[in-house]
């Protein structure tokens, strides 16, 4: 057939070609035809596929609920659910006889597998009746998987719409109803096992209902992933459809009781896991065998078991709120894990004294019949909901989800009528128009067959006369504008190039052929010629693409413009250059080559060309740039490691110590990092780090380093500074440019710095003692707030040593148990009664004896250590409480604490811990101490920690040292303080000074206004008693009374005390005011008698050259509060003040007589002082 077409002339050449278009469009244009009539016959068959999926749906939902029904009629074991199944099997059977055609006999347009799959699908309806039959007769345990598995074939039939979708807008419907599907099945299974799971409950079978209720959680998961998927691919109305249902009110209530009875589940996992470890086999079992065998395997498989144990039980206490006899349950489980914790090292120690396994036993055996008592108790404690509830709600829920699919189905049966209504008219359009077109093309054609065969022959000859002559130089003449002309000069033009290409492709032969590195020629100005395959291989540039242009489109911009004009000097003047450059692939990837480029000249050594021969040496750099990078790089950063950091310091102290200058070592943490990381993910917390590494370089100058030491922690290497305001420069900018937010990927996330400084050499030491001196600077900052820098001191950093110092020695006094507790008596003076006791901490150091709380206490001033010693007190002194308690002693017990334990998070929840231990405990009888003059932190939150404590606990509150604080009138209305307790420094001088008399009456006066019970401090001698009982103070404690002392001391006290007789005969006495002012007088009077005293007995003590009566002495107070008011007659007061001045003047003509060294005589005058102190005495009680 070929060998006659070549024969044929050009006429008939152009004749046969001039026939195949038109065949051609004819062939392609029916094709075009049979496809459009193909499309509408799918999107009938779709649109009648789509009409069987929708009576599809409505069978698998009735399955679904006749699935459920059984479950519950089968779990159930009753007659029960027999009415609700057997109206139910007529609903399912109604459904399948709608669609029963369908199965019997298929459409002839599905598929030979679908079609065997509806015979199937067919035959399993069938074996249903069987299957219900077994479920009447309670006797069928497979029936829920043949269930599932004949609806989860039914819904596969639904994937067969994709095929017959004609538009993707339907293929993405499609794939939402499928989903949508995949979600009310996997939701109708849950809502069967669990129907079937809560009935099984109710029967007491446990273990079989938990089993099934965790299998649910699978499809639980399920359900959320089918979600997922449908609203990634839902049109925005089935996605707003699909919300809708997920908000309802009933989807919420389903949510809420479902939350409810994995709730309750994993409870009970937890008690059996618990119950799992801490029975025989697990704890008991390891403890009886370390007792038996002393295998320390033992001890560690304990070890994990206690650690177990306490972390599930806090995950429960966290999890699930507890009553409080929940609680007490809970504490008998631990206490018991604390028991086996504790004989652990009991049993070490008798083990290494080798004591009989039958004797270890009888000392260490556990009574663990409260913890399992607790356990069962505690998984008691809650229950599963009523199935019936449970069938309601679950099956409202997917009402919903079946209206959603439905709608889907409703969409997709529009969407294909309308497809098949559009594609009927234009089929027959299209028809017309094809007809037309080919008519058309038939008479064009049959115009330009004259053209063409005239002048198609006339160049066949030109050629055929160019082969037969060998010459390529003759050129063809043919006029005209056509392509015939344009096709004739190409021709020319190819003679032309043929001719001046033969040289070339000799010369491209010799050096082409067997190279293998790149080879490129050019012209003087760089134009590419040539290139060789080598090139285009390293390349990726084919050869036509680089020919005629300059050799710069490879460049990678990584060589400077003198690198260039260097290497250009080197040609032209040696005409050779050989180096290493980084040049740029057609992909964009960068290469490293080794390149010699030679010049290439003619006989005058002219240049005509230069020639380039490359290799590819890009695989030996990158090696050697990846072990540089791994050695002093960091991977994320790119910055500077510790290794570079180092070798930087090294060289920056050498250049340092000779030039005689400073370097700066900055430590530089990030604020607020941490919660970017946890809440957003450790890639957008590696952005943000590399971002912030690219902020801080952009801030330093050339010579400084900066290096990330890990996390997001960062050090700074600072040359060449004066001082520290050279560095704060630096710093500011650096701190600026971090503050500004950071938006990544839509979030805008801020953070800040923190920053330590030391200066070198006034620092001086090596990198890591620099480095761990500007992190200690760091720390202050971050304990300030953060968000700013600090230069490290040096003098402050020793007392931090020392402060520590003292610290740790405080910490392992706790540890090595050094601390005790001393009491100290309070009386009410009124009636003799000793109600009281305050608890004071006492050191008892091996080394230095009893160190008194002063001297210990401020160290701990603000620190958790303080808040782990005051939770020692408080269990200290509640224990003993309870031991006085027990013995029917009932006394008050005082306990100090500090306002930063108060306001610490675990407070209440400790005390309760400790209060829970004691059950038989009156909690009235505590009574916590805060110090006014500490309440300095947030006043609302210690309010409302106190009133706990009073309301819940019923502990007593007293506010200590009142009157020492700077706002008591906001202390005493603010806080729920009982008790109001005179600071002793008020009272220990309230003799001597009308000041602290006056406070203390002030005082008194506060508390009667708010009803606040007052007892004063440093009770020292009889006459402070008397004094306070007159102003209206009846309680008291001090050295007058008894000093402090441990808690055996105590009871030895007690017994023998007796109230003072003084206190006692003036409370039972009545008195009338002026009886009681006079009273007042005399006491202040007897005290200043007997101070004056001393001071003349003993003048080689010189306090003062003259002896005066001090303006505010209590009794110089008093006359002038009497001389104010109408109790005493005013001529009576005067001589009683001229009689008071004498007995001062007295003294002072006394005390002179040592300075004439006349010091006997002045003792020996004693008596004349107490003639003069006789004398007040006389007025005073002559008062009319």
């Amino acid at each position: 057939m070929l060998h006659l077409f070549n024969k044929s002339n050009i006429s008939t050449k152009l004749n046969a070609f001039l026939v195949l278009p038109i065949i051609t469009l004819l062939f392609f244009f029916g094709i075009a035809i049979f496809d459009k009539y193909e499309n509408l016959e799918k999107t009938q068959n779709s649109l009648q596929f789509s009409q069987v999926v929708q009576h599809l749906s409505v069978l698998v939902y009735n399955l679904q609920k006749e699935r459920g029904l059984s479950a519950g009629a089968l779990s159930a074991n009753n007659d029960s659910y027999q009415f609700q199944l057997a109206r139910q099997r007529k609903v399912t059977m109604n459904a399948y006889s709608r669609i029963h055609h369908v199965f019997a006999a298929p459409p002839q347009y599905l598929s030979k597998k679908t079609i065997l799959n509806f015979k199937q699908i067919e035959l399993k309806f069938k074996q249903l009746k069987l299957i219900r039959i077994n479920i009447d007769n309670f006797i069928d345990n497979q029936y829920f998987d043949f269930y599932s598995l004949l609806i989860f074939e039914l819904l596969q039939e639904v994937n067969v719409l994709h095929a017959m979708a004609t538009n993707q807008e339907t293929n993405y419907i499609i794939s939402s109803l499928i989903y949508a599907l995949g979600f009310e099945e996997y939701a109708a299974i849950e809502r069967g096992l669990l129907h079937g799971a809560l009935n099984i409950q109710r029967n007491s079978n446990e273990q079989t209902a938990n089993h099934i209720v965790l299998g649910v959680s699978n499809h639980i998961a399920r359900q959320q992933a089918e979600l997922r998927r449908y609203y990634n691919v839902a049109s925005p109305k089935h996605f707003s459809l699909m919300l809708d249902a997920m908000n309802d009110k009933r989807t919420q209530a389903f949510h809420q009781y479902r939350e409810s009875t994995v709730n309750v589940i994993e409870q009970r996992n937890i008690f059996n896991s618990i119950i799992s470890v801490f029975g025989f086999g697990g704890l008991i079992h390891d403890y009886k065998n370390y007792i038996i065998r002393g295998d320390e395997i033992y001890v560690t498989r304990m070890k994990a078991d206690f650690s177990f144990l306490r972390s599930q039980i806090e995950h429960f206490k966290k999890q699930y709120p507890l009553s409080f006899e929940g609680q007490g349950y809970l504490l008998d489980l631990l206490n018991v894990i604390h028991q086996y914790e504790s004989n652990v090292d009991i049993i070490t120690q008798l083990k290494q004294q080798n004591v009989p396994v039958k004797i270890i036993d009888e000392q260490v055996k556990v009574d663990d019949a409260p913890a399992l008592k607790a356990i069962e108790k505690l998984k008691r404690t809650s229950d599963l909901m009523e199935p019936q509830l449970w069938w309601q709600l679950a099956t409202q829920r997917l009402n919903l989800l079946h209206t959603v699919s439905s709608t889907i189905i409703k969409d997709i049966i529009g969407l294909e009528r309308a497809a098949n209504k559009q594609l009927k008219t234009p089929l027959v359009l299209y028809t017309l128009f094809i007809l037309a077109v080919l008519v058309i093309a038939g008479f064009l054609s049959r115009l330009l067959k004259g053209r063409l065969v005239e002048q198609i022959t006339h160049i066949a000859y030109f050629m055929k006369k160019s082969r037969i002559s060998n010459q390529s130089n003759q050129l063809l003449d043919i006029s005209g504008h056509d392509e015939i002309a344009v096709m004739a000069n190409e021709f020319n033009q190819l003679m032309i190039e043929r001719s001046a290409s033969e040289e070339q492709l000799k010369l491209a032969s010799q050096v082409f052929v067997e190279a293998h590195d790149g080879i490129f020629i050019t012209e003087t100005d760089g134009t590419i010629i040539d290139v060789n395959p080598a090139f285009c291989k390293i390349t990726g540039y084919e050869r036509k693409e680089v020919l005629g242009k300059n050799t710069n489109i490879l460049n990678s911009q990584k060589q400077s413009k003198e690198f260039y004009a260097d290497m250009w000097d080197c040609l032209i003047a040696h005409g050779y250059w050989k180096g290493e450059v980084w040049n740029r692939k057609k992909s964009g990837e960068f290469y490293a080559e080794l390149l010699t480029i030679s010049s290439l000249k003619d006989n005058n050594g002219k240049t005509l060309h230069y020639m380039g021969l490359f290799t590819d040496i890009t695989q030996i750099k990158n090696q050697h740039r990846t072990l540089e990078q791994m050695a002093h790089y960091d991977a994320l950063t790119l910055l500077p490691n510790r290794t570079l950091f180092i070798d930087r310091f090294s060289q920056a102290i050498a250049r340092t110590d000779r030039m005689r200058n400073s370097l700066a070592i900055c430590f530089i943490d990030l604020d607020n990092f941490k919660p970017i990381n946890d809440n957003y993910g450790h890639n957008v917390g590696d952005k943000i780090l590399v971002e912030v590494a690219e902020r801080i370089k952009s801030k330093l100058r050339n010579g400084d380093t900066v290096s990330r030491q890990g996390g997001d922690e960062f050090a700074l290497l600072l040359s060449d500074v004066g001082t520290f305001a050279d560095c704060e420069d630096i710093l500011k900018r650096i701190h600026h440019s971090l503050a500004q937010p950071f938006l990544l990927d839509g979030a805008c996330h801020t953070i800040t710095a923190s920053t330590g400084v030391t200066l070198y050499p006034h620092d001086h030491g090596g990198l890591d003692i620099l480095i761990r001196h500007a992190d200690q600077a760091m720390y202050q900052v971050k304990l300030s707030g953060g968000d700013g820098y600090r230069l490290f001191n040096i003098e402050k950093d020793q007392q931090i040593i020392k402060h520590q110092h003292k610290l740790n020695k405080i910490i392992n006094a706790i540890s090595n148990d050094e601390f005790t507790l001393y009491y100290q008596p309070k009386v009410n003076m009124k009636t003799g009664e000793v109600y009281g006791v305050e608890a004071l901490i006492r050191w008892l150091s091996p080394e230095d004896g009893i160190i008194a709380p002063m001297d210990f206490l401020p160290i701990l001033d603000g620190t958790n250590v303080e808040m782990q010693l005051g939770q020692w007190v408080i269990n200290s002194a509640v224990k003993q409480l309870a031991q006085w308690q027990q013995k029917g002693l009932m006394i008050e017990v005082s306990i100090n604490i500090c306002s930063h334990h108060l306001q610490s998070a675990n407070f209440i929840n400790d005390l309760k811990d400790i209060l829970s231990k004691y059950k038989d405990l009156d909690t009235h009888y505590i009574q916590l101490e805060i110090l006014e003059s500490s309440v300095l932190g947030d006043l609302n939150a210690i309010s409302n920690t106190l009133n706990i404590c009073r309301d819940v606990f019923g502990l007593q509150v007293a506010l200590d040292d009142f009157g020492t604080g700077y706002s008591s009138l906001t202390h005493i209305k603010s806080l729920p303080a009982n008790v109001i307790k005179i600071d002793q420094s008020f009272v220990i001088d309230m003799l001597n000074d009308a000041t602290n008399y006056s406070i203390i009456s002030g005082v008194l006066g506060l508390a009667n206004s708010f009803s606040r019970d007052v007892i004063a401090e440093g009770v020292e001698s009889t006459a402070h008693g008397l004094m306070l009982l007159m102003m209206g103070c009846d309680k008291a404690q001090g050295y007058g009374i008894a000093r402090p002392m441990p808690a055996n001391d105590f009871d030895n006290w007690l017994a023998l005390y007796q109230p003072n007789k003084d206190w006692l005969a003036w409370a039972n006495e009545s008195h009338h005011q002026k009886e009681n002012e006079l009273k007042v007088f005399d006491i202040a009077l007897q005290h200043e008698f007997t101070a004056l005293s001393k001071r003349i007995s003993s003048p080689s003590i010189k306090e003062e050259k003259k002896i005066n009566p001090h303006h505010n002495t209590v009794c110089i107070g008093w006359l002038k509060r009497k001389k104010n008011s109408a109790l005493f007659c005013k001529t009576w007061l005067a001589e009683l003040e001229n009689a008071y001045q004498l007995m001062y003047q007295s003294a002072d003509a006394i005390y002179q007589h040592p300075l004439n060294s006349e010091i006997d005589n002045a003792v020996l005058n004693l008596e004349k002082i107490k003639n003069s102190f006789d004398d007040v005495n006389t007025v005073m009680f002559r008062v009319p």
